[in-house]
């Protein structure tokens, strides 16, 4: 098995999964194509410094760049709308596709010009895409599942649903990012194996350049730092300010991604009220090339999964592994995954309950007043990252399961 394939309905600088996969498969010496749509024209400069020096090959379908791709994106666009429609009653292959993914034909077509051993797609929506270029071509196809969208309100549950069921027992392998993941998937769709377990974690070379914990000078003030793509209620940004008049010493709460503006405004809003508006910042998003770097700068790796639905019981985001790997205490909610977790990484940091701030602030004020514990739980992190939690560890496994089906 030489050729492979990564298909996503998401750009390469919103999916750093994707990402690291075919950098680490290419590394290996696998020929990694991989194709995505390109719609979304703010991300364009970040794909583009992401692919300027990679091993692999990008295809992507462009929507942006001339009138005629334009046009079409309209037609992409109302073929969804009426698929998702006609999904509330017809529940075909095609119309299933059509309903869950903007443009599952398409990379279809693309994908079976670009003929592989093994086509993965990196979450549910555009496998549909990956099974019909395998079955194209005669050869295998996997997913690697990111998160659990069957178990999310806001996703469209019955048709993920369909394509579990209907795909997910024929494919070669199933990965996804944590164990209690990995044991949902098994039990819901009735697979024969339980699915590979691959954290998020960034590459140990991301890190190149950043000083180890115990080699940092001593912070002024403490600084909490969260990233994402949009800063909004997810963030749980709300929660730490609200945290923050409780603390027995002043910290620094900072946020980066691009921002919802009804929260931000109200962020801001709450925080002048409680007279901390001076410890919050917001940084504009910026290349996942430099997350970890930028972390780093930051003591207290805030890791949130709000709700109680299962698809944030049992995620863990890269945000999480990207604040270990930069060698940070990780403040994280306390859920059914983090739990795991923590239990895995003993010492690197502590759980709080969602939307609880006088808990945060009792979790907090026992690091504040004792610092030798945050450097402790940083150095903890940063060792972690090196010796397990790393994406060097996590693609061996993924190179170990190619290795079995060839």
């Amino acid at each position: 098995m030489k050729k492979i394939c990564l298909l996503s309905h998401g750009q390469p600088s919103r999916n750093p999964r994707l990402v690291r996969d075919a950098n680490c498969l290419a590394e290996a010496g696998y020929d990694v194509t991989v194709i995505t749509p390109s719609f979304v024209e703010r991300w364009v400069k970040y794909d583009q410094e992401i692919i300027k020096s990679v091993k692999w090959k990008y295809i992507y379908l462009d929507f942006i760049n001339n009138p005629i791709s334009r046009i079409y994106w309209n037609y992409v666009k109302t073929r969804h709308r009426l698929s998702k429609i006609l999904a509330s009653w017809l529940l075909t292959e095609q119309i299933v596709a059509n309903a869950c993914e903007y443009v599952n034909r398409e990379l279809f077509m693309l994908a079976a010009k670009n003929e592989a051993d093994i086509y993965i797609s990196h979450q549910q929506q555009s496998l549909p895409a990956a099974v019909w270029a395998a079955q194209k071509v005669k050869s295998k196809f996997a997913i690697d599942i990111h998160d659990l969208l069957s178990d999310c309100s806001s996703e469209p549950i019955h048709l993920i649903k369909n394509i579990e069921e209907r795909y997910l027992k024929r494919c070669a392998y199933v990965s996804t990012m944590s164990s209690v993941a990995a044991q949902r998937l098994k039990e819901v769709n009735k697979l024969s194996k339980i699915p590979i377990v691959r954290h998020n974690t960034p590459k140990i070379q991301e890190r190149e350049g950043i000083l180890s914990p115990e080699q940092r000078s001593s912070s002024d003030i403490i600084s909490i730092y969260w990233f994402g793509q949009t800063i909004g209620y997810h963030s749980r940004a709300d929660q730490v300010i609200r945290a923050m008049p409780l603390l027995c010493k002043p910290v620094k709460l900072v946020l980066r991604g691009n921002p919802n503006n009804e929260f931000v405004g109200s962020l801001y809003a709450l925080a002048q009220k409680l007279d901390v508006a001076q410890y919050l910042e917001i940084k504009p998003i910026s290349s996942p090339n430099k997350m970890v770097k930028l972390a780093a700068e930051h003591d207290i790796a805030l890791g949130t999964q709000p709700g109680k639905e299962l698809f944030h019981q049992m995620a863990i985001g890269n945000k999480v592994f990207t604040g270990m790997m930069a060698g940070l205490c990780l403040a994280l909610t306390d859920t059914i995954a983090h739990r795991q977790l923590m239990r895995e990484a003993p010492g690197c940091g502590f759980l709080f309950p969602d939307e609880d701030e006088y808990i945060l602030a009792e979790r907090l004020n026992e690091l504040l007043n004792n610092y030798e514990r945050i450097q402790k739980m940083k150095s903890t992190s940063w060792h972690l990252a090196e010796e397990r939690f790393n994406s060097e560890k996590e693609v061996q496994i993924l190179l170990d399961t190619l290795l079995y089906l060839t």
